[in-house]
């Protein structure tokens, strides 16, 4: 009888554990799609924010945006592509000809969201940014971007982060770097004091 009971356990024991290493196998199949997936979103998402910023292409914006999308943004917040592009992409362009964006990295959940970070340079030479007159000022900032995708892939909003006082400072030449203090500035400020 236990000769019995042990060889029906076991046939048990077995046909689950193999049910067991196929879920897993299954499991690690979805997580390599997931990879997979993530890494063609940030990939796509990168190649068509080079395309804007850096190629100056505009027909991007189309294809890869919704039509009502949405963009908040320390300098300009906007609604609709065609106010995306005429009020916020367009003044970047004519204020910083020679604008460049540089993503350092890109983050996915995989489905919906992207984050990326990035570098803004160029110089302020074309028409006036944010109420600042161009001065020839070389300029750049860094930040991040919030991207959300809708069911069919298409950017709905967008969320950028970056320190606006900073770019400002730069744009009338003001050194907005901290001050670090060593013993020799603090003679100094302390020699000032005495005279």
């Amino acid at each position: 009888y236990q000769r019995r009971v042990r060889g029906v356990l076991l046939i048990y024991l077995k046909s689950n554990l193999l049910t067991m290493s196929d879920q897993v196998t299954k499991l690690q199949e979805q997580l390599a799609d997931l990879a997979l997936i993530q890494s063609k979103i940030s990939n796509t998402i990168t190649t068509t924010l080079n395309d804007l910023w850096n190629n100056r292409n505009f027909a991007v914006v189309d294809a890869h945006f919704y039509p009502q999308c949405t963009n908040h943004s320390p300098i300009k917040s906007t609604i609709g592509i065609n106010d995306f592009k005429q009020y916020f992409v367009l003044p970047l362009f004519d204020a910083f000809p020679d604008l460049k964006w540089i993503s350092h990295e890109v983050i996915s959940d995989g489905r919906t969201s992207i984050v990326s970070r990035f570098t803004f340079s160029g110089t302020h030479k074309g028409k006036p940014f944010a109420g600042f007159q161009p001065q020839n000022k070389k300029v750049s900032w860094e930040g991040i971007t919030i991207i959300h995708l809708d069911d069919a892939g298409l950017i709905y909003e967008i969320r950028t982060l970056f320190d606006r006082e900073e770019l400002f400072s730069q744009l009338i030449g003001e050194d907005k770097k901290p001050k670090v203090e060593t013993k020799e500035s603090k003679s100094k400020e302390g020699e000032t004091k005495d005279q």
